[in-house]
């Protein structure tokens, strides 16, 4: 897992001891690694509840597949 550091760069979270079963089953578990699109533009409501240290990068969950 990735945290949002103190000097603003992504660095590795040591203390996260991976994902239980349920959890890894989840879509909201897992993120793009790369600049936020779907998170700039959340409610003011919806980035209250959010941990900056954490939640910088657009979950999986958020996507909306594209057909043929």
């Amino acid at each position: 897992m990735f945290v949002f550091g103190i000097l603003y760069y992504n660095e590795v979270s040591f203390s996260f001891p991976g994902l239980t079963v349920s959890e890894a089953a989840k879509l909201c578990s897992y993120m793009h690694f790369r600049e936020p699109k779907l998170l700039l533009e959340k409610t003011l409501l919806q980035k209250a509840n959010l941990d900056k240290s954490i939640d910088f990068m657009d979950t999986l969950e958020e996507d909306i597949p594209k057909g043929k």
